[in-house]
């Protein structure tokens, strides 16, 4: 169980350096040649660091992953809807927005803060969905308070499939 956790955090950094890759189609052919020559020079760095996780278990930090949220974000309670309010604490501690502090926050919780990260975000997921739906995706990316919400709902339907 605990390998095929960590295959999923190196699948899920992976995936973003896809992400990053894939979204050079728009740019210029300088910019990808440069891109491309630095991914060559990182490439063994990043194996290297895939292997010592695997083995270890703890990721040597050469690619560290970003922050959370509710550390370089300015949180304002002004843009949550009202009837959401009450969650801003729980999203605060869950929401992160970062998915490998999620895993590592659902690892370190007790049955007892998840049951009740599930009970009290149930009743309140068509709310905030609806709320981020109706957000401007600008809005979205510069808006830490939206994102700790977005890390809120990842947090909960990882709690509800049983990831801690």
């Amino acid at each position: 169980m605990v390998l095929m956790k960590r295959i999923k955090r190196v699948k899920d950094k992976l995936a973003v350096f896809a992400g990053e890759v894939a979204a050079l189609r728009g740019e210029s052919i300088a910019y990808r040649i440069g891109f491309g020559l630095l991914l060559v020079l990182l490439s063994p760095l990043l194996l290297l660091e895939i292997i010592f996780f695997l083995l270890a278990g703890k990721d040597p930090g050469m690619f560290p992953a970003a922050p959370p949220v509710a550390q370089v974000a300015e949180i304002r309670p002004e843009e949550v809807p009202t009837q959401l309010r009450q969650l801003l604490p729980l999203a605060i501690k869950w929401g992160s927005g970062n998915p490998d502090n999620v895993d590592e926050l659902l690892d370190a919780s007790s049955e007892a803060e998840r049951e009740e990260l599930r009970q009290q975000t149930a009743p309140h997921m068509q709310a905030i969905a609806d709320w981020l739906d109706s957000q401007p995706e600008e809005v979205i990316g510069q808006s830490g308070t939206a994102g700790l919400f977005i890390g809120l709902m990842c947090a909960y339907e990882q709690a509800c499939r049983g990831e801690p």
